[in-house]
C-alpha cells in the first residue's frame, strides 16, 4: 500500500510538472506570437476598406460585361448560337482526347 500512495503522490507531482510546463509554455507562445498576430490582425484591418472598394469595382465591371454581352447576343444572335457551338466543339475535343 505505502508503494501505491507513494506511485500516487509521484504521478500526481509529475502531473502538475507538466501543467506547470504546458502553462509556462502557453505563456511563452503567446508572448512570442502575440505582437505578430495583432499586427497581422491590423494589417488586414487596415486592408478591408481597399478589399471592399476592389470588391465593389469587379462587381460593376462584371455587370458591365454581362449587359455587353446581353447587347450583343440580342443584336448577333446567330453568331452567338455559332460561337458556343464552336466552344462546344473544342471542349469536346478536349475532353475527348483527354480520355483515349
Amino acid at each position: 500500500m505505502a508503494k501505491t500512495n507513494h506511485d500516487i503522490k509521484t504521478l500526481s507531482e509529475a502531473i502538475h510538472h507538466l501543467e506547470k510546463s504546458g502553462t509556462h509554455k502557453a505563456k511563452d507562445l503567446h508572448e512570442a506570437f502575440g505582437k505578430e498576430f495583432s499586427e497581422i490582425k491590423e494589417a488586414f484591418e487596415n486592408l478591408k476598406p481597399r478589399l471592399e472598394e476592389m470588391k465593389e469595382a469587379a462587381e460593376d465591371e462584371v455587370s458591365q460585361v454581362k449587359k455587353d454581352v446581353e447587347k450583343n447576343v440580342k443584336e448577333h444572335p446567330w453568331m452567338a448560337l455559332g460561337i458556343a457551338g464552336l466552344i462546344g466543339i473544342f471542349l469536346g475535343w478536349l475532353i475527348g482526347r483527354g480520355s483515349k
